[in-house]
This record gives C-alpha cells, structure tokens and sequence, in this order.
C-alpha cells in the first residue's frame, strides 16, 4: 500500500461540527462526505450547506426519525436513506452529480486487511467514506486520507484519526478498541454533471 494516500478536499474545506447535546452525527458526516468530494469541483457556499441540514432535518421529521436521531443517533438503514437523500438534494442545488453506495453490500469479506484494501482504493478513487465506529466511540465519520499506520477522518465532533490496529470488523474474535460494521460503510463520489463516471466508481 502507499504511505499516505489523502482526498484533495481536504486542503479546501473544513468538517462542519455538531452540538455537544445531540447526536446527529449522522447529518453531519454525510453532509461533510459531500463537502469533501465536491471542493476540488464546486466547493458549497454557505448556504447550500444550510440547505442541505434544512433538508436533512425535515426528511428526517417527515420520516418520524428525528428524535430518536438527536437522541440515539441514526441506525444504519436510516443513515443510507439520509445520505442518499442529501446527496440528491446536492445534485440538485449544484452542477454536480453524486453516487452513493454501500462499499459491502453483499460480500462476505472477514479480513481486516482487505477491506483496508478497498477503503484505500475508494479514497484513491476520489470518494469520501462514511462509516460508523462501534464500541468506543458510537459514532459516524468521515475517512479523508490514510497513512501506513493511521486513519485520518473528517470529523464532526474533532476527532482526527484512529490508529489502524485499533479497529477490527465487527464479529471478529480479535479484541480491538474500535468495531466496525462493514455494512455502515457509505462510499460517497462526485462528478461534474457532464462527465461520465470513472471505473473507481
């Protein structure tokens, strides 16, 4: 693998933060993921990120799901249905196409270091991660860049990386600080509306 490997958006904008008191870090990330991916194209102005937590907030209260997002957080279903729905609403305020996606949708991958394979080939790709940290931190972020020994994110609430020894794959036997569901995992890419997608999509 490479020794560093980082999204160009990162040097272009800032994650957006949440409140100390809830928890939609949910919106958060996959308003950020977004964020990310279209800086090198089209950042967003300040008031389409506003649209796009206005719309986010009324899916989420049209769905009956906002309360329990700001007090338990979004179960993995939602979280997808969110992304998607934002990235929808972005297209529509931008000149930009969005795809979004679970990177393990069906496969039945148990080894750490192929999804670290595929994690590293997404981010390669130009495409934001977001996934949800188990155990320690209960928590969904963003994967901006990785090195050989961490995991960068572009964070909600300030976090700025993991130590990739510190996770493992949910289910695993191995005892790790931080569990990672493989089916929260939402690669999130962007395209200017008249180009075609590439292969890393």
């Amino acid at each position: 693998m490479t020794n560093y490997i980082i999204l160009e958006g990162v040097a272009l904008c800032s994650p957006y933060a949440q409140g100390d008191l809830d928890n939609l870090c949910g919106i958060y990330a996959a308003i950020n993921a977004i964020c990310l991916v279209s800086a090198p194209l089209h950042p967003l102005r300040q008031s389409q990120v506003d649209r796009l937590l206005a719309v986010g907030i009324e899916y989420l209260h049209r769905r009956k799901w906002l309360s329990d997002a700001i007090i338990r957080g979004m179960e993995l279903e939602r979280q997808r249905a969110l992304t998607q729905h934002l990235a929808l609403e972005a297209e529509r305020i931008t000149d930009l196409k969005f795809s979004n996606a679970q990177l393990f949708p069906d496969r039945p991958i148990n080894s750490k270091d192929a999804v670290l394979s595929l994690i590293e080939k997404s981010i390669g790709s130009g495409s934001a991660l977001i996934l949800c940290f188990e155990k320690t931190l209960w928590h969904y972020t963003v994967i901006s860049s990785l090195s050989s020994s961490r995991i960068y994110l572009f964070d909600s609430y300030g976090f700025k990386w993991i130590e990739r020894r510190s996770f493992e794959i949910s289910g695993s036997p191995v005892k790790a600080r931080h569990r990672l569901p493989l089916d929260s995992i939402i690669e999130v890419g962007c395209r200017k509306a008249s180009e075609t997608w590439s292969p890393g999509f």
